[in-house]
Order: C-alpha cells, then sequence, then structure tokens
C-alpha cells in the first residue's frame, strides 16, 4: 500500500520526508518521489522506481532544499513501474499532489480536463487530482477553497495531499477512506498516512475522519467536515494519541482502504471492535474468533468494495492458520496487499503454498531481533531449517515479498552487528534479503503501529 509524508516548517524538511518514507518501507512499493518549494518559489521534484534509499541517493543540495514538501511511496495500481509514473504529479508547474487510493472516475475526468486543454503526461489516477484542482483555481480564492470544490468531482476511496507553488506557506490535504494523520510540532506541523512516520518530529496527532479536509500551516491547522463545517470552531484543541473510536450504528460507517485484524490477543483501536458480538468495548475481544460473528460484523459497519490492504497481526498470527485462511479467502482478489506480522518462526511449507495461490499481493514481515534474538525472544527463524526452506519457496513467487523489521533497543543498539547478521545468514542460507529495516523500540517487541 501506498505511503505519504508532508510537512510545512521553516528548517529545511527533505530529511524528515525521507526518514518518514523509510518508516513506511513495511507496507510495500515499487518507486517514490519527493517535491519541494524551494526559496525561490519553484518545485524541486525528485522521483526514482526502486528503493527509498535511491532516491535519497539521488537528493543534492541544489534539488533537496525546501521548508514545504510532500513525498510518497507507490504501489503501482494505474500505470506501470516507471519514474513517470511515480508520485508527485503536477500541473502547469503550479499544483503537485501525493495520493494514496483509488479515483474510480479518473477516465471521465480525464476526458473532462483534455477539452480544457490539459496535456495527460501520465498513465495514472493521481494526475486527474492535480489537473482538477489547477482548472479550479481560476474560479477560486484559494487551495481550501478550491479542493474542496475538487474532493465533490472525486469518486473512489482516497488521501491526498496538494501543495500550490504560489503559496508555499501550507497544504490542503483530504480524506476518503485512505487514512492520514496531522503531527502537530512547535512552528511546524506534518501530515502523513501512518503516524509511525511522524514519530520522529512529535508525538501529538489529529486522525482525519471520513470526508475530512485540512489546511496546514506552520503555526495553524483547520479542519473542515464534508459538509464544509470547522471542526475546531467550538473546541480550544483536538489533538488525540489514539484511533477514534467509531460510532455504534446500523449503518455502514465507512468504506476502508485498510483493514486490520489481530488474532490472539485484544487490539486497542482500528477494527477490532468487529470482533464483538455487539461492537462493544474493544478490550474485551473473546478468546476465540466466531468468524461467523466476525464477518458479520465486519459487513454490517464497513463497506469493504475498496479494501486494497489486509493486515493480519498478533504475537504469532501463523498459529492461528485455521483463522487465517477464510479470512484470505474471504478478500483474496488481484488489487489487493495482505501483510502479515509475525516472528517467523511458525512459517511453514503449508503457508507458502496456499501464499502461491493467492491472487493478492503477500507483504510478509518478521519481527525480529538480530544477533540478540534468541536471547529476547527465544528461537530464531534464521536458525530454523524447516523455516529457510519456507522462505527459500518464498523467493520464487512473484507476488509474495519478505522482510525483516528489527527492534533496535537497549540490548541491541549495533547496526554494524545487525547487518553483518543479517547478510551472513542470508547468504549462508541462499535467501534473498530484500529489505532489512529498523525501528527504535524498547529491548523487546515490536514498534510498527
Amino acid at each position: 500500500m501506498c505511503g505519504i509524508v508532508g510537512a510545512v516548517a521553516e528548517r529545511n524538511v527533505v530529511e524528515i520526508l525521507l526518514e518518514g518514507l523509510k518508516r513506511l518501507e513495511y507496507r510495500g512499493y515499487d518507486s517514490a518521489g519527493v517535491a519541494l518549494l524551494t526559496a525561490e518559489g519553484e518545485f524541486s521534484r525528485v522521483r526514482r522506481t526502486g528503493k527509498v534509499q535511491a532516491l535519497a541517493d539521488a537528493i543534492t543540495d541544489d534539488n533537496g532544499k525546501g521548508s514545504t514538501g510532500i513525498a510518497h511511496t507507490r504501489w503501482a495500481t494505474h500505470g506501470g513501474v516507471t519514474e513517470n509514473n511515480a508520485h508527485p504529479h503536477t500541473s502547469s508547474s503550479r499544483i503537485a499532489v501525493v495520493h494514496n487510493g483509488i479515483i474510480e472516475n479518473f477516465q471521465a475526468l480525464r476526458e473532462e480536463l483534455s477539452a480544457q486543454g490539459y496535456t495527460i503526461a501520465t498513465d495514472t489516477d493521481t494526475e486527474t487530482i492535480a489537473h482538477t484542482v489547477h482548472a479550479l483555481l481560476a474560479s477560486h480564492d484559494s487551495l481550501l477553497s478550491a479542493v474542496q470544490t475538487a474532493v465533490k468531482k472525486f469518486e473512489g476511496a482516497y488521501g491526498t495531499v496538494i501543495m500550490d507553488q504560489a503559496d508555499p506557506s501550507r497544504v490542503v490535504v483530504a480524506r476518503s477512506g485512505s487514512p492520514l494523520v496531522i503531527g502537530l510540532g512547535l512552528g511546524e506541523n506534518f501530515i502523513a498516512s501512518d503516524q509511525m512516520a511522524l514519530l520522529p518530529v512529535t508525538r501529538r496527532f489529529i486522525f482525519l475522519e471520513e470526508g475530512d479536509v485540512a489546511e496546514i500551516t506552520r503555526r495553524s491547522v483547520s479542519i473542515f467536515d464534508v459538509d464544509g463545517n470547522d471542526m475546531f470552531a467550538d473546541t480550544a484543541s483536538n489533538f488525540s494519541w489514539f484511533y477514534p473510536a467509531p460510532e455504534r450504528t446500523d449503518k455502514k460507517i465507512n468504506k476502508p482502504m485498510s483493514l486490520k485484524i489481530t488474532l490472539g490477543h485484544a487490539c486497542n483501536y482500528d477494527c477490532s471492535y468487529c470482533l464483538q458480538k455487539d461492537v462493544g468495548d474493544p478490550t474485551e475481544r473473546p478468546k476465540n474468533m466466531n468468524l461467523e460473528v466476525f464477518f458479520e460484523n465486519v459487513e454490517k459497519h464497513l463497506d469493504m468494495s475498496a479494501l486494497i490492504d489486509l493486515q493480519l497481526w498478533g504475537g504469532e498470527p501463523l498459529l492461528y492458520w485455521n483463522d487465517i485462511v477464510p479470512i484470505i479467502e474471504r478478500y483474496d482478489r488481484e488489487g489487493l496487499t495482505i501483510m502479515i506480522i509475525s516472528n517467523g518462526s511458525a512459517l511453514r511449507k503449508k503457508h507458502a503454498e496456499f501464499f502461491a495461490k493467492c491472487k493478492s499481493k503477500i507483504n510478509y514481515i518478521i519481527s525480529h531481533d538480530g544477533p540478540g534474538q534468541e536471547l529476547l525472544r527465544g528461537k530464531d527463524p534464521l536458525k530454523q531449517p524447516l523455516v529457510i526452506d519456507t522462505l527459500r519457496m518464498l523467493d520464487k513467487l512473484d507476488h509474495v515479498h519478505y522482510n525483516f523489521v528489527c527492534v533496535v533497543g537497549k540490548r541491541n543498539y549495533d547496526l554494524f552487528a545487525i547487518e553483518k547478521y543479517f547478510y551472513d545468514n542470508m547468504v549462508k542460507n541462499g535467501l534473498e534479503c530484500r529489505s532489512v529495516s529498523y525501528t527504535i523500540g524498547k529491548s523487546y517487541g515490536i514498534a510498527i503501529c
């Protein structure tokens, strides 16, 4: 699933954007890009296919300076994996856009925009956002009002961040189905598709709700609901450390692009409420999952037709394989990415054989502690022959990717030793080490959230 990071500050934000993208690498992607507004009031845009590191290597003193910027990791849906299709996308050198999700009516918008004289330069649906906003600026007095009108033209589930070259002091964001979170700083503010991307710069967050449009400057955040009402008009502050709880209602409350399911223990936010017989307190999750009740409650309250990201969490979710199989089978389809967070110790041949039959992309993430694995967690999957044999099977599947996320803590902080450990074990076992990521946490446990 794609990732978004944005910033409005006084300092140069390029390193903040790149670090945010690196923290979102676990989501899976095939290209990355960044757009900055320079001191001269011009866009500096750099895009690369492949890893975020390839993008970082392309940033120089000449193209890597700007106090307002947006960045993105893309997993191709509309159009192939090319630099031209990578985000951010622009319109007339004035508007720059990053976007998660799908604009379902993009073909009709393309025809309308072409008739207005716009040249369609990419294969993506995202480009239509940039041109639509640019066209509306001619009849609106601000980027905010242009975006508020533009979103009424878009059909589908999306999250988007938009910059205007004519006004580098702000960005405007819109959420419809795809999560976005605002990070509050001191004289600077941020936006991302996951709060994990912003943890190096803030611990204060506002989680946008369905239909929200927000204007973000260095010193202010204004949020408007789907009807244009100012959400801060009667409140002194409105930020949260956690996702807001859903309302109890018989109506379908959302058309999510992402569904997170925690197996084996309670989950403190996201979609765990769907596991309850009466959509009650998420801390009272039943010990044994009743799948019929689960499906009934999920699909009673959520329209799953736009789902492109299914996440399966738990201490070792593969131990709940009899629950996982019917969940994946129910939602498996082309265009869906299934992410499984695991410690890797239970991975076996039967799992690889099942993944091979899936139409979805499988992103299998192994939480690991490098050289400290056996001390901190017990079994090391890189020293288990059955796990190694299964990873070799996964290497042969184009639609299945695995990578390691290493938690760096007080007892496990030597990055050189960690790199060498993974490299030596991968080479010795004949495995493709596609990605090793790091996250700062305690001396045990995974810090991804």
